[in-house]
């Protein structure tokens, strides 16, 4: 990996959170082969066929080792192992036995990494398939997509848009379970970038195909293929998504508490967005 490409969090942090940034961004520079190897090692990477850059950070023991870890370190180690990912990819791209490649994206909280193990555990997509599941609202998803037409490949877009109060259900239930969550703003700018994204993507490459999975439970897909129905994946603006998802939390996490949905809101971290977390997605 080339030196200095990871770039440091644009935000105030503790000096704790430095040292865990810096540190992270030093290995993965100086030991980014051990990390991919153990990436195609860990079972839910489908020998490295499935590339997620929050399923790299679990090469991280640091981050890996907890619950809490996993929560405490989530944000400073995003961008490094966001870069190993595109590592991931470069490999992948070149590989004359991967014949296709599909882009999948959404907001957080969709159920993007089960939906994905459930097509390689089904055999609906095998090793001649590589899934790179990124955001497609950076303009660096037309470099990988360049790549992966460059190298021959079939290309697929797939986007799973859950519904806001199934996201942030999903997101609430994540953090507790493994201790990874996503912020209000991360998923508002998702959200509301992604049809202009799509859009832009279609002009450019019109002849790559496209799935939507509409979901508002966890077991309930509605496929829409094509480019005919990309109304169902607007939901307003960053700012009229960000106060749903915001008071959606406020109500899911007083559910679980004592608490009015007010009290929640008030306490609720406002976490400002950050434009350089999905800079190397």
């Amino acid at each position: 990996m080339e030196k200095g490409i990871i770039k440091k969090l644009n935000k105030p942090l503790t000096e704790e959170e430095k040292l865990a940034e810096a540190f992270f961004i030093q290995d993965a520079e100086d030991n980014t082969l051990m990390h991919i190897k153990a990436y195609q090692r860990h079972p839910s990477s489908c020998n490295g066929r499935y590339i997620c850059s929050d399923l790299f950070k679990e090469t991280y023991p640091l981050y890996s080792e907890s619950n809490a870890s996993r929560e405490k370190y989530n944000i400073v180690i995003h961008n490094s192992a966001a870069v190993l990912a595109n590592e991931m990819f470069g490999i992948d791209v070149k590989d004359p036995s991967i014949k296709r490649c599909i882009f999948l994206t959404g907001i957080p909280g969709g159920g993007k990494s089960f939906f994905t193990q459930s097509l390689y555990t089904y055999d609906i997509i095998g090793e001649d398939t590589m899934v790179y599941e990124g955001s497609i609202i950076s303009p660096s998803v037309h470099e990988k997509i360049q790549s992966a037409m460059q190298m021959g490949k079939e290309i697929y877009i797939i986007i799973v848009n859950p519904s806001l109060e199934l996201a942030e259900r999903n997101v609430i239930s994540r953090l507790s379970e493994i201790g990874r969550d996503a912020t209000c703003d991360v998923m508002a700018k998702i959200a509301s970038e992604i049809p202009r994204a799509i859009a832009q993507i279609h002009e450019a490459y019109p002849d790559i195909s496209l799935a939507i999975i509409n979901k508002t439970s966890n077991t309930d897909l509605d496929c829409k293929i094509g480019f005919d129905d990309l109304d169902c994946l607007y939901r307003g603006s960053f700012n009229e998504i960000l106060a749903r998802l915001q008071a959606l939390r406020a109500q899911y996490l007083a559910e679980a508490s004592t608490l009015s949905p007010g009290e929640v809101a008030e306490d609720m971290p406002k976490g400002e967005l950050d434009e350089d977390y999905n800079q190397k997605r």
